[in-house]
């Protein structure tokens, strides 16, 4: 396997999420939430673009 699960943060229906951290074995750690969009969006600063390239993530960009 190319990771390692660090930690399952398992759904709270008070936060509207749930997630994984993992521990990629040639970067650093990566945390993946599922959830509400406007909870998930809202904690986020930058996103991976189709090239693989991380972006910052400006507001205008997180409505819905």
């Amino acid at each position: 396997s190319n990771s390692t699960v660090l930690h399952v943060f398992p759904f709270n229906s008070e936060k509207k999420r749930g997630g994984v951290a993992l521990k990629l074995v040639d970067s650093g750690v990566h945390i993946h939430w599922k959830g509400a969009a406007e909870i998930v969006l809202g904690a986020c600063t930058q996103y991976l673009d189709s090239n693989g390239h991380l972006q910052s993530l400006e507001e205008e960009k997180v409505r819905i």
